[in-house]
Parts: structure tokens; C-alpha cells; sequence
């Protein structure tokens, strides 16, 4: 579901935009609860090599959307602030390790972004760096995937699985994630 909402924004992904390498977007600001349209842009611009989709996945009751993915056409420059706290949640401490295994490569680049809401993966354990890393696993084959679509060479000697893509989470504490339904969506 997820991909082919990428794949329709990929065909836009190579126009010609306006100034600076930008190009336009627009959404439906309907398809978001009425107190929160105001905080919904429905038009702007973001920049060329980049891809965004949103679906609903099932971690959020009701039909609401709760799955998003930000793919970039080419490794690109990733940093981060992290919280402070002692107690963070899976999603943070897997993209810490992320970064920093990019930093010691000489490399600090990732292709996706793979976010959920309605489950904030936090206070689960070991099992949470596991979802977090099978979310991230996730977001590396729908970025292979985009890749194949639109004819790009596969990449060789990048970081391993799940090592090209950030997660984030937000939501509920202390359930897990339903991976079948974020893997599916």
C-alpha cells in the first residue's frame, strides 16, 4: 500500500520544479481530524530527490493515517539531537546506533525515514530494539524497491540492513508495535 502511494509520488519526483530546486506539493487536508487542518500546510514546496507517503497501516484505530515514509533518491547527510533521558526508547537508541556506526565509516548518510504513530515503541525491552531494527529493514527494501522501479543501479558496499534508514515512533508507552501490519502497510 505503502509503495505504490511512493511509486505515484515518484513519477512527480522528476519534474522540473520552480526556484532552487524545489518543487510543489499539495494535499487534502480534509483526510485529517478538523482541529488539526489548521497545522496541515495544502501547498508549498520541498525539495527535488526526496519522496514522501503516508498510509494507514493499522497501528491507529479508526482508519487514520499512521504509517509515513521521506525517501531520498541518493544517500544524503543525516544528523540528530537525541534526548538526554536514560531511558529512551527503542527508535532513539537504534538510530544513535545508526549514526554513529555511519560516523565511524566516514560515511554519514541515510536514504529513508520510516515513521509510525499511535505506538511509541518505548518501555519494551529488547524486543523494541528488534521492531525498531525490523522497522528499519523495512524502510531499506521499500528503498531497494523504489530503486528497481525506477531503473537505478543497486547499491554496493552500503551500510548492512536496515542501516540506511532512521525510525521514529510515537504514541502509546509500553505496547509493542504489530510489525506484520507496519511491514505490510
Amino acid at each position: 500500500m505503502l509503495l505504490s502511494k511512493l511509486r505515484s509520488l515518484q513519477r512527480c519526483s522528476g519534474l522540473a520544479g520552480g526556484p532552487l530546486g524545489m518543487r510543489g506539493f499539495s494535499t487534502d487536508a480534509a483526510q485529517f481530524p478538523a482541529k488539526k487542518q489548521r497545522f496541515i500546510p495544502s501547498a508549498g514546496s520541498y525539495p527535488l530527490g526526496f519522496v514522501a507517503g503516508g498510509a494507514h497501516c493499522g497501528v491507529k484505530k479508526g482508519g487514520r493515517p499512521d504509517l509515513a515514509v521521506l525517501l531520498s533518491e541518493r544517500p544524503t547527510t543525516a544528523a540528530a539531537v537525541f534526548t538526554t533521558n536514560q531511558f529512551c526508547a527503542a527508535p532513539v537508541q537504534y538510530d544513535r546506533g545508526v549514526l554513529g556506526d555511519a560516523r565511524a565509516q566516514g560515511r554519514q548518510t541515510v536514504r529513508a525515514v520510516v515513521v509510525n504513530s499511535g505506538c511509541a515503541n518505548a518501555v519494551t525491552g529488547q524486543q523494541g530494539l528488534a521492531d525498531a531494527q525490523a522497522m528499519a529493514e523495512a524502510g531499506s527494501r521499500l528503498v531497494r524497491a523504489f530503486d528497481a522501479r525506477r531503473g537505478a543501479a543497486p547499491q554496493t558496499g552500503g551500510p548492512g540492513p536496515g542501516r540506511d534508514t532512521l525510525v521514529m515512533s510515537t504514541g502509546v508507552i509500553g505496547q509493542r508495535l504489530p510489525m506484520d501490519r507496519i511491514s505490510a502497510g
